[in-house]
């Protein structure tokens, strides 16, 4: 008899209103910046589809992104979260 391990994805915690303002912002600066998602992608290093998952309300946004988005935005992370 073979035995595997059965792995489950890590659950991710649901957005709630804050994550919801937040991926707002980061929509408004993108396009304040005319980016597309495709070139915010890019300047982040990250596949397209994290960035459209973001501004769709189905991913949150990790520290590292957050320190990022500041640097290409040319604002400090706190701006992100002035809502």
């Amino acid at each position: 008899m073979q035995v595997t391990a059965t792995t489950k994805a890590p659950r991710r915690r649901p957005l709630n209103w804050r994550d919801k303002l937040l991926a707002d912002k980061i929509r408004w600066h993108r396009r304040n910046n005319d980016l597309t998602q495709e070139q915010l992608a890019e300047k982040l290093n990250v596949n397209l589809t994290y960035v459209s998952s973001i501004e769709r309300y189905k991913r949150g946004v990790s520290l590292r992104i957050l320190y990022k988005l500041s640097r290409i935005f040319k604002i400090k992370v706190k701006d992100l979260f002035e809502f």
